[in-house]
C-alpha cells in the first residue's frame, strides 16, 4: 500500500479553472517518504489574477510548461491510482474534480483531512493554514523542508502537501486512529450538533 499526499495550485476556483501546479509525496505505512512530485503545468486557459495573488504562479511561470498530461508527475500518478493505495487530500472535492478535468478519475481510497478534522475537532476550524498553526504542525516544518531540500511557502503545491503530511501524521498519532479509520471517517456522514 502507498499513500499518496496530494494538492495542487489553479487557474482558480471556477468551473472553467485547471490545474498550474500538481505536487504529491508517495510515502508507506511508517511514514517514509519515497518520491517527491512536484510540477508546473501550462494550463488551457490563462491563471486569473485572484489566483496569482494565492499562489504567485504567473502565465509567463508556465508558458512553456508542458500539459498536465505530459508530465511525469501525472504519469507517475495515474500507475499509482488503484484501490490498493490511498490519497490524502484535504479539502478533497475540489481538487478531484479540477483532476477529472485532465481526464483522471480516483480509484485510490480516499482520505479527506477537512472531512476528517470536522469530526474529530468539531468545534474547532478546518482550513490547512489554519491548523498549521493551531496543531503546532509548523514546528516540524524546518526539519522537513531542510531534509528535502525544498522551503515551505504557504499556498505553494508542494508546501501544502508537506503541511498535510504534518497533519496526516498529527492525526494518526494524537488521535491514535489508523488510515483505514481515517478513510472510514472519511465517507461518514458530518453531524452536525448545533448552527
Amino acid at each position: 500500500m502507498k499513500i499518496i499526499i496530494l494538492d495542487t495550485e489553479t487557474t482558480g476556483n471556477k468551473e472553467e479553472d485547471r490545474i498550474v501546479q500538481l505536487s504529491y509525496l508517495v510515502i508507506n505505512q511508517k511514514f517514509e517518504i519515497e518520491e517527491i512530485h512536484n510540477e508546473l503545468v501550462k494550463p488551457p486557459i490563462p491563471i486569473s489574477f485572484e489566483a496569482m495573488a494565492i499562489h504567485h504562479i504567473t502565465n509567463e511561470m508556465v508558458e512553456d510548461k508542458p500539459k498536465i498530461n505530459h508530465t511525469k508527475a501525472y504519469k507517475r500518478l495515474k500507475e499509482l491510482n488503484n484501490k490498493d493505495n490511498i490519497m490524502v487530500i484535504h479539502n478533497a472535492k475540489f481538487d478531484l474534480d479540477m483532476l477529472k478535468k485532465e481526464g483522471f478519475s480516483n480509484f485510490c481510497k480516499l482520505i479527506d483531512t477537512f472531512r476528517v478534522l470536522k469530526h474529530l475537532i468539531p468545534e474547532g476550524k478546518f482550513s490547512l493554514q489554519y491548523n498549521r498553526y493551531a496543531l503546532g504542525l509548523y514546528k516540524k516544518e524546518k526539519e522537513l523542508s531542510k531534509k528535502l531540500n525544498f522551503n515551505i511557502t504557504p499556498h505553494d503545491a508542494l508546501s501544502d502537501v508537506i503541511v498535510l503530511y504534518l497533519l496526516l501524521e498529527y492525526l494518526v498519532k494524537n488521535f491514535d486512529k489508523s488510515i483505514e479509520e481515517l478513510v472510514e471517517l472519511t465517507s461518514k456522514p458530518i453531524i452536525y450538533e448545533r448552527f
